[in-house]
């Protein structure tokens, strides 16, 4: 369906004052393609794409979101590394005396792990 962009009605030019007139343009926005060019379109077109633009900014921000996501699990990794690159691990003392024990048993056989 073709939608007008004009209408006729009676045009103010005073408080009292009307005449009849014709305003043209009145279905008509003006939208922005990029680059500087702009162009007329009917309401419902500007709204359409509007809403076009809208639902692919949406997707870009999502996707942006999951690279922020990545980028800080990277940052929570890389803080458990220390100075020459060695992951750092919180041992107890209860890991440590587990640790001496199968050292010692290892030794003991003259299976010494690598």
């Amino acid at each position: 369906a073709v939608v007008s962009t004009q209408s006729t009605g009676m045009v103010p030019i005073s408080k009292k004052g009307f005449i009849p007139g014709e305003l043209v343009h009145t279905g008509e926005v003006m939208v922005h393609y990029g680059d500087s060019w702009f162009v007329n379109r009917t309401v419902k077109q500007g709204i359409d794409i509007a809403k076009r633009r809208r639902e692919f900014l949406g997707k870009e921000l999502s996707d942006q979101k999951k690279v922020l996501d990545n980028l800080q699990s990277r940052a929570e990794f890389s803080s458990e590394l220390d100075q020459e690159g060695q992951i750092v691990e919180q041992l107890t003392e209860q890991d440590i005396l587990r640790s001496e024990n199968r050292h010692k048993a290892h030794t003991q056989r003259g299976n010494v792990p690598p």
